[in-house]
């Protein structure tokens, strides 16, 4: 009986590359949700997950589109990046569509309200990630 066999280092560089674009995701999406609630006042839940798939697409992407610069040759890399893209785009677009996932949320109308905004992720960042060093002890 064949069993597939995990390996236990490919598995562990998955996590990373999980763990890392989750992260890049999630702070992106927390540094622009003042701007996107500006204009909008309305954000989808599933923009970050949406992001985590796409992050290990697109590198590829713009490295197919670079090379189909190429004459002759690049041709083809660009009519597959363009149909590719295409569908990203209606992907995208139906992932946006599902009302479960939008909400609606107060808009950012006075700069007060965004220096309070990056303040408090400041202060998030510096709890979350500094918990051991923060609040200091004096020494005795």
């Amino acid at each position: 009986n064949w069993v597939p066999v995990i390996n236990p280092s490919r598995l562990q560089k998955f996590w990373v590359f999980v763990k890392e674009n989750f992260i890049v995701s999630t702070a992106s999406y927390l540094f622009t949700l003042p701007v996107i609630l500006s204009l909008t006042s309305s954000t989808n839940l599933f923009s970050i997950p949406l992001n985590i798939f796409l992050a290990g697409i697109i590198p590829y992407l713009t490295l197919f589109a670079f090379v189909g610069l190429i004459p002759f040759i690049g041709e083809f890399l660009l009519v597959f990046v363009y149909i590719f893209e295409g569908f990203m785009v209606n992907f995208i677009s139906d992932i946006a569509l599902i009302d479960s996932g939008n909400i609606t949320l107060f808009r950012f109308s006075t700069p007060l309200e965004y220096i309070f905004y990056y303040c408090f992720l400041i202060f998030i960042y510096n709890v979350v990630f500094n918990s051991k060093k923060w609040p200091q002890k004096r020494p005795v």
